[in-house]
């Protein structure tokens, strides 16, 4: 059991090998025999020969490959979230940037916008100023006009008798 286990190596695989894979290597092991119907069994000879200080051996040596594993994994996953933390800052210095293209892009409408607005509020204004003159204008024309005009008659109401 021991050189099976230490012939295997332990490595994290996207993409794990396939099951029949995994069971030739086991049906072909010197703790297998072929029995008469093809199929593997252990050896109970071989079983009973191992010796209780291997098999401890044996369980400290699988015991720190899985400690080794367990690291291996927490350094990959280490890695991995700084992989995404920098490819975040990465992104927030793009975006960023992206959002100061659109407010010097928007800055220059709103100056082109301005520079097409302002002639015509100034004609606007001009129009206005116009308007203001004219009905001053009309005030007085209508103010001398009153006083030409002789007072309205005052008529007297007569009863019918």
């Amino acid at each position: 059991m021991e050189s099976f286990l230490e012939d295997q190596p332990f490595s994290l695989q996207s993409t794990p090998q396939r099951v029949d894979e995994g069971y030739e290597r086991v049906r072909k092991s010197p703790q297998r025999e072929d029995t008469d119907d093809n199929s593997t069994r252990v050896m109970p000879s071989r079983l009973s020969l191992i010796n209780p200080q291997d098999q401890r051996t044996s369980i400290n040596n699988i015991s720190q490959d899985v400690q080794s594993l367990i690291e291996k994994v927490n350094s990959n996953r280490s890695s991995d979230l700084k992989m995404i933390d920098h490819f975040q800052e990465q992104m927030i210095a793009l975006v960023t940037e992206m959002c100061q293209q659109m407010k010097s892009c928007m800055y220059s409408i709103y100056e082109a916008n301005s520079a097409e607005m302002q002639p015509k509020l100034q004609e606007v204004s001009e129009l206005l100023e116009n308007c203001v003159k004219v009905s001053g204008e009309l005030e007085e024309a209508n103010q001398e006009l009153s006083g030409l005009l002789p007072p309205p008659a005052v008529l007297e109401r007569t009863e019918p008798k």
